[in-house]
C-alpha cells in the first residue's frame, strides 16, 4: 500500500548522475571559467589568474561531489598554467610565486571540495530524513483513512470518548442509528446527548445519565450485550440498542479513551415481541379450540394437551404430561385396537376415523397427523378429536325424519302410514308411541299405540281398552284442546297417580314403569288434527328437549301429510262431482244440439225439396225463401251458442295448419254473398295473395262470416260492405267495413261481450249477441286480437282482425272448382232415425240424381247390407243392373250418429266387417258437432262430418268430389 502513495520530489539528484555527465560538467565549468578569463585577458593579463576558477571548483564540487571537485581543481590548475601563466602555452612551475599559487589553489580546491562534499552529505541526510517523514505522514493518513473506512463500514455503531467524557469520534453507523447522519461530527459531549435522548430498560425504567453506557464505561466497567430502549425527546422516534464498551489502554497500562459499541436490535426486539405475542396467541388459540387436542410422542406419552382436552378429562392442563394416552384418554392399559396414533406411527400418514369413546362420553371425529423434527424424523403425532355427538344425533334425527317423511309420502291412507311412523319411532325416540286423531264429529280416535317391548304391548293394549283413552289421557286431551305440547321429563309417584283415572290404570302404569312423557299436537293450517305422544318406560331413558323438538317436527310433518290426504280425498270427491257435472253438461249440450238440429234439418230439407220442385205461386216462393233464411239464422244461433260454450269450457279444439288469408277471406265472402244480395247490399272484397297465418281454416272463416253477418244485419238496404286484407309489418289485418248504423263510442268497449246486442232506432235486431263474442275468443286463440272502430252513429263501422303472419309454406291451395258431373248413378245409403228428415233428405238426393236407400236404425241398415252381401259374391260385379236396386251395394253411406240403440259409430264398425263394405266411404250427418264427436268420427272411419241442419248442396258437392277423386285414382 505504501508504494501507491505519491512522492513530493521525484527528480534525480546529482550524485545519481552517470560518470560521463560528471566529466562533462567538470570540463564545461573549467571551459567557461577559462573562456571568461581569456576574454578578460586584455585587462587582467596575468593578474589573479585563479580567481574565476575557484567558484567553478565550488560549483562542480556542489553539483558533482568530491571527485568532480578534485578533478575540476586539477583541470583548472592545468588550464591556468597552460593559458594564463608565463610562459603561455606551456606546462610547469617556473617561479616561486607560481608554486605558491599552485599550492594555494590546489589546497583551496581540495578544501572546498571536501567542505562542499560534507555539506552535500549533510543535505542528503536531511533530505532523506524529510522524505522519510513525508512517507510516514502519508502512511499515517492512509492508515487513518483505512481505519475510518473500516469503522464506517461496520454495521455496529462505535462512539469514542476521552477520559473527560468528551466525544471524539462517531462512525457512520452510530450517527445513522441516532438519526444524526446529517452531522458528520456528531454530538461532542454526554451533556449534549442528554438534551436529545432518553434511555430506559426494557421494562420501562428510565436511566439517569450517570447510568448510561458511556458513563459506566468511563467508571471502568466493561459492558457487553446491555439491551436498552432509546427514544428522542423531540420526536416519537424510538429504537432498541444493545450496548457494549470498554476502556482502551496504552503501553504503560494507563487508560487512553473509552469505546462504546452499539448494535441496533430493534428489528430483533420487534421480532421477539411478535414471536412472544404469536406464542401467546398460539397458546390462547390452542387452549380456546373446542376440539380436544393432545400432542403425543412415539411412546404414546402425552406431551401437551389443550384446555378442552384437560377439562374433558377432568384434570388440569399439565396433569397428563408424561402419562400414556391410552391410560388417561381411553382408560385402558394398552393402546386400543385401531388406535389412529398407532397407525400414524406405523406408516407415517395422517389417519382419520369416527370413534365412540365411552371414557370421554360421546362420538368423536379423530385425526392424527405425524409430527417431525428438523431432521425429518417422526417424533410423535398431533391428536385432534372433534366432538360430533350432536352431529350424530342430528344425523340420526335427520335420517329418522327423512324416513318418516318417506313413509308419510308413500300413501294417502294416513291410518296405515301413521302406524308405520309409530313403529319407526320405536325404540329410537321412545319406548311407547301413541297417535290420536280428531274425527269430523270432534271425537278422538286412537290410530295406534305401539310399544317397543313386545312384553309391554299387552299392557299398552289393556290400558287403551280399559275404560280410558290411553296413557295419560288428561295430558293428551290437554294437547288437543290447547294445541300446545306437554312435556314431563320426570314422572314421580304423585304425577303417575294423577295421570290414572282408575286404580287399575294406575296399576298398569306402574307395571309399565312410566317415567317420562311428552305429547305434541298435530297442527295443519291452524287446525288441531290430533296428538303424537311418546313415553319412556323400562329403558330408563328420559325425554329431553331434543326428543321434544323431533316430536314437534315429526308431528308437523305428520299433520301436513294427514291434511294433504284429507284435502286430496276432498278434492277427489269435488273433482268427481265436477267431472260428473261436466259429463252431464256435455250430455245435455249434445242432447240439446241433437234435438235442436234435427227439426231444423227436416225443415231445411223440406225447403230445399220444395224449391227444387218449384211453384208457380210467388207467395209460396216468398214463403219458402223466408223459411229458408230463418232456418239458416236459427242454425247459426245454435252453432254459435254451442261453440261459445265449448270455448269457455275449453272443449273446442282447433286444427292448426298454414292458412292463406286470401283463400280464407274469399271463401267467407262467397258464402255470405247470397245473404248480402238478399238484404240489398253490395259486398266487395280485396285480398293480397300469399299471406299466411297458422290456424284453423274453418274457424277463421267463421270469424269473417260472423263479422259479415253482423255487417249485413246492421247495414240498411242499399248500403255497402267492403272486405280487404292489409299487411302491417309481420302481421296481417282482415278489415270488414260497412256503411251501416255505426256504433256509439261508449259501446265500443263492450261490443265483444257475451249477449251484447246492438239496436237500430231502439229496435233490437234478431240474434243472441254471441257472434262478436265468439269472434273475439277464436281470434285470441290464434294469437291475435280484434277491435272495432266507428266515427259515431250513422257513419258506419269498421272491424279489424289482427293476426300474426308466418312464412309461406311454398304450396298454393288450388281454388275450389265446380263439382264435376257424376259418371253414373251413385247409390246412397241414408240412415236417419227421424222419419221427416229421412224422407225429405232422401227425396232431395233422389231429385239430384242419386239412388237412395234408407234405414231408420243401425240394426236395419246392417240387415240391409247383409242382404246385399249375397248379391256381391266373389266373381260377380257390383254395378247398376247386376242386382235389384234394393239389394245393390251403396257407393256412399250417410249416417246419423245419435241413433237409437246402436249408434252410428258402432254401426260403421260392424259394417266394415262385411267384405263388400270395407272400402265404401261413410259421411256423418248428425246433430252432434263437438270436437270430441268429430274426432271420434274420424277415428271410427267417417271421412266427412256434416252438422245438422245440413245443406244438401254441400253433401252433393262433397260426394261429387269423392267420386271424381276415386275415378282419377282408378
Amino acid at each position: 500500500m505504501l508504494a501507491e502513495v505519491p512522492m513530493n520530489n521525484s527528480r534525480k539528484f546529482p550524485e545519481q548522475w552517470p560518470v560521463w555527465l560528471h566529466c562533462g560538467v567538470v570540463i564545461l565549468t573549467v571551459a567557461v571559467a577559462a573562456s571568461i578569463r581569456v576574454i578578460g585577458w586584455p585587462v587582467l593579463q596575468t593578474e589573479i589568474p585563479w580567481l574565476l576558477f575557484v567558484p567553478g571548483v565550488m560549483l562542480v564540487a556542489w553539483v558533482g561531489g568530491l571527485i568532480p571537485g578534485l578533478a575540476a581543481t586539477v583541470l583548472s590548475a592545468l588550464t591556468v598554467d597552460y593559458l594564463l601563466l608565463e610562459p603561455l602555452r606551456s606546462l610547469g612551475v617556473h617561479n616561486y610565486s607560481q608554486a605558491v599559487g599552485y599550492g594555494l589553489f590546489l589546497s583551496t580546491g581540495i578544501l572546498i571540495s571536501l567542505w562542499v562534499d560534507h555539506a552535500r552529505a549533510v543535505q542528503a541526510r536531511l533530505r532523506e530524513t524529510a522524505h522519510g517523514l513525508v512517507l510516514a505522514n502519508e502512511a499515517l493518513r492512509e492508515g487513518e483513512a483505512r481505519l475510518q473506512a473500516i469503522v464506517d463500514g461496520l454495521n455496529e455503531g462505535i462512539v469514542i470518548a476521552d477520559l473527560e467524557g468528551h466525544l471524539v469520534g462517531w462512525n457512520r453507523a452510530a450517527l445513522a442509528m441516532h438519526q444524526i447522519a446529517h452531522d458528520p461530527i456528531g454530538p461532542r459531549s454526554l451533556e449534549e446527548l442528554e438534551s436529545f435522548y432518553e434511555l430506559s430498560t426494557l421494562d420501562g425504567t428510565v436511566l439517569p445519565p450517570e447510568q448510561w453506557p458511556l458513563a459506566r464505561v468511563l467508571r471502568g466497567e466493561r459492558l457487553q450485550g446491555w439491551d436498552l430502549r432509546i427514544r428522542r425527546l423531540d420526536t416519537d422516534w424510538e429504537r432498541f440498542f444493545s450496548y457494549g464498551g470498554t476502556l482502551a489502554y496504552g503501553e504503560d497500562g494507563r487508560p487512553l479513551i473509552a469505546v462504546v459499541t452499539i448494535n441496533d436490535i430493534t428489528e430483533r426486539k420487534h421480532a421477539e415481541q411478535a414471536l412472544r405475542r404469536a406464542n401467546e396467541e398460539w397458546e390462547r388459540t390452542f387452549d380456546s379450540v373446542p376440539d380436544l387436542i393432545a400432542i403425543l410422542d412415539v411412546n404414546y406419552q402425552v406431551v401437551r394437551t389443550n384446555r378442552a382436552m384437560a377439562e374433558r378429562l377432568g384434570v388440569t392442563p399439565g396433569a397428563t404430561i408424561g402419562t400414556p394416552c391410552y391410560r388417561c384418554v381411553h382408560g385402558a392399559k394398552q393402546p386400543p385396537e385401531g388406535c389412529p396414533h398407532a397407525l400414524t406411527l406405523k406408516d407415517g400418514k395422517q389417519h382419520v376415523a369416527e370413534v365412540h369413546e365411552e371414557h370421554l362420553g360421546g362420538h368423536f371425529l379423530v385425526s392424527t397427523t405425524p409430527l417431525h423434527d428438523e431432521q425429518g424424523r417422526m417424533i410423535g403425532s398431533v391428536h385432534v378429536a372433534r366432538d360430533i355427538t350432536e352431529r350424530k344425533r342430528s344425523e340420526e334425527r335427520t335420517r329418522f325424519l327423512s324416513e318418516a317423511s318417506s313413509i308419510l309420502a308413500s300413501s294417502l291412507d294416513y291410518d296405515e302410514t301413521l302406524q308405520r311412523v309409530a313403529e319407526l319411532a320405536l325404540p329410537a325416540l321412545a319406548d311407547v308411541c301413541v297417535i290420536d286423531l280428531v274425527e269430523e264429529d270432534a271425537r278422538v280416535r286412537r290410530v295406534t299405540a305401539r310399544a317397543s317391548d313386545p312384553a309391554q304391548q299387552a299392557l299398552v293394549d289393556r290400558l287403551c281398552t280399559d275404560g280410558s283413552s290411553g296413557p295419560c289421557p288428561a295430558s293428551i286431551s290437554e294437547v288437543i284442546a290447547s294445541g300446545k305440547p306437554v312435556f314431563v321429563p320426570e314422572i314421580d309417584a304423585a304425577a303417575l297417580a294423577a295421570a290414572a283415572r282408575t286404580g287399575r290404570c294406575l296399576e298398569i302404569l306402574r307395571q309399565l314403569s312410566l317415567c317420562s312423557f311428552l305429547a305434541v299436537p298435530l297442527v295443519a293450517r291452524g287446525r288441531v288434527l290430533g296428538a303424537f305422544s311418546l313415553m319412556m318406560t323400562t329403558s330408563g331413558r328420559r325425554c329431553c328437549e331434543d326428543d321434544l323438538q323431533i316430536a314437534q317436527e315429526l308431528g308437523r310433518r305428520a299433520a301436513l301429510a294427514i291434511d294433504n290426504a284429507q284435502l286430496y280425498a276432498g278434492e277427489r270427491k269435488a273433482r268427481a262431482a265436477a267431472e260428473e257435472a261436466d259429463r252431464a253438461k256435455d250430455q245435455f249440450v249434445a242432447l240439446v244440439s241433437h234435438e235442436l238440429r234435427n227439426p231444423l234439418n227436416a225443415i231445411q230439407a223440406g225447403v230445399g225439396l220444395l224449391q227444387h220442385l218449384g211453384t208457380s205461386d210467388p207467395r209460396a216462393a216468398r214463403t219458402l225463401e223466408i223459411i229458408g233464411r230463418n232456418v239458416k239464422l236459427q242454425a247459426r244461433l245454435v252453432n254459435d251458442l254451442l261453440d261459445l260454450s265449448r270455448i269457455q269450457r275449453e272443449k273446442l279444439q282447433f286444427q292448426h295448419a298454414p292458412v292463406e288469408i286470401a283463400r280464407m277471406v274469399t271463401a267467407a265472402v262467397q258464402a255470405s254473398t247470397s245473404e248480402a244480395s238478399e238484404a240489398g247490399l253490395s259486398l266487395t272484397s280485396t285480398v293480397i295473395p300469399d299471406l299466411w297465418v297458422h290456424g284453423d281454416f274453418d274457424r277463421l272463416q267463421q270469424v269473417v262470416m260472423n263479422l259479415l253477418s253482423n255487417a249485413i244485419k246492421f247495414t240498411p238496404s242499399g248500403g255497402e260492405i267492403r272486405v280487404h286484407v292489409a299487411q302491417a309489418g309481420n302481421r296481417a289485418q282482415v278489415i270488414v267495413e260497412d256503411t251501416g248504423i255505426g256504433i256509439d263510442l261508449d259501446q265500443i268497449d263492450s261490443l265483444f261481450e257475451v249477449f251484447r246486442q246492438g239496436e237500430v232506432g231502439a229496435q233490437r235486431k234478431p240474434g243472441l249477441g254471441l257472434g262478436l263474442a265468439l269472434v273475439k275468443e277464436i281470434v285470441e286463440r290464434h294469437g291475435g286480437h280484434v277491435y272495432a272502430e266507428s266515427e259515431g252513429p250513422g257513419k258506419g263501422s269498421r272491424f279489424i282482425v289482427d293476426l300474426p303472419l308466418v312464412p309461406s309454406p311454398g304450396v298454393r291451395t288450388p281454388e275450389s272448382e265446380t263439382p264435376a258431373a257424376l259418371p253414373r248413378t251413385i247409390g246412397v245409403l241414408l240412415i236417419e232415425d227421424n222419419p221427416d228428415t229421412r224422407a225429405l233428405v232422401a227425396d232431395t238426393l233422389s231429385l239430384a240424381g242419386y239412388d237412395v236407400q234408407t234405414a231408420a236404425s243401425g240394426e236395419d241398415a246392417l240387415k240391409l247390407l247383409r242382404e246385399q252381401a249375397h248379391c256381391c259374391l266373389a266373381g260377380q260385379a257390383c254395378h247398376p243392373g247386376a242386382c235389384s236396386p234394393s239389394r245393390r251395394r251403396p257407393d256412399i253411406i250417410l249416417c246419423d250418429i245419435g241413433l237409437p240403440g246402436m249408434d252410428g259409430f258402432e254401426f260403421l264398425r260392424r259394417a266394415r266387417e262385411l267384405p263388400h263394405m270395407t272400402e265404401v266411404p261413410a259421411f256423418a250427418v248428425t246433430g252432434l258437432g263437438s270436437e270430441k264427436d268429430v274426432r271420434r268420427g274420424q277415428e271410427s272411419g267417417f271421412v266427412c262430418h256434416f252438422v245438422k241442419p245440413v245443406d244438401i248442396h254441400a253433401i252433393d258437392a262433397r260426394i261429387r268430389e269423392w267420386v271424381t277423386a276415386k275415378g282419377d285414382a282408378e
